[in-house]
C-alpha cells in the first residue's frame, strides 16, 4: 500500500464518519509529522538542527550571519560592531590605534587625535576625589557646628533668681527658692 506524504493536501475526512476512528491515511500522515518533529526537536522542545548563516530574520535587514558577525562566542559585541559616538548620537568610544585599556577619553565627541588616555581620566578622578573630599569636610564641619550649638544650648547657664513661695497656712510663713545659674542653691520651706 502506498503511503501518503505529509505534503499532500488532505481532501477526505480525517475520521471515519461511521466509526469516528482516525482513518488510515490520516494516521500515516500524523505519524510522518511526529517523526519529522521528533527529528528536529529534543524532548524539551528545543530545536536540534543547525541554523545556516544565510537564513534571514523577518523584520531585519541581512542574514543571521551578517547580523551576528560582530558578536563573539560569549555574546560580547566586538569593536567592529560598535557604532562611533557622534555629536547627535551616543555611541561607543572608539579608542585610537595604539591606545590600550578601557580608559574613557576627555569627551566622546572629540576626534581620536584629541584623545588623552591618561590625562582625561586622571583629571576626572582627581576632580571627583576633590569634590568628594570637600563634600565630606563640609558635612563634618556642619555636623560639629550643630552638635556644639546643641550642647551649648543644653548646658548654657540659667538665670540667677530668688522666688517667693506662698505660705501654706494662715499663721504660716512664706518660703523662698534661690536659683544660681539655673540651679537650685537655697530653699526656705513655706509653712
Amino acid at each position: 500500500m502506498a503511503q501518503t506524504t505529509s505534503s499532500a493536501i488532505f481532501t477526505s475526512p480525517l475520521f471515519d464518519p461511521k466509526t469516528g476512528i482516525l482513518n488510515h491515511a490520516a494516521f500515516v500522515m500524523f505519524q510522518q509529522w511526529q517523526q519529522q518533529l521528533a527529528g528536529g526537536f529534543d524532548p524539551s522542545g528545543n530545536l536540534k538542527s543547525n541554523i545556516l548563516p544565510t537564513i534571514g530574520i523577518v523584520g531585519r535587514a541581512g542574514t543571521i550571519g551578517s547580523i551576528l558577525q560582530n558578536i563573539n562566542q560569549y555574546g560580547v559585541v566586538l569593536p567592529a560592531g560598535l557604532s562611533s559616538a557622534t555629536d547627535t548620537l551616543q555611541g561607543a568610544v572608539i579608542l585610537p590605534l595604539g591606545a590600550v585599556g578601557h580608559t574613557l577619553g576627555s569627551a566622546a565627541m572629540l576626534p581620536s587625535t584629541a584623545f588623552d588616555p591618561n590625562g582625561a581620566a586622571a583629571a576626572a578622578q582627581t576632580n571627583a576625589q576633590a569634590y568628594a573630599d570637600a563634600a565630606a569636610n563640609a558635612a563634618q564641619s556642619n555636623a560639629e557646628a550643630a552638635a556644639s550649638a546643641a550642647l551649648a544650648a543644653a548646658f548654657a547657664p540659667g538665670i540667677s533668681v530668688t522666688i517667693t513661695t506662698a505660705q501654706l497656712t494662715t499663721l504660716g510663713s512664706q518660703g523662698s527658692m534661690t536659683f544660681t545659674n539655673g540651679l537650685l542653691t537655697g530653699q526656705v520651706q513655706a509653712t
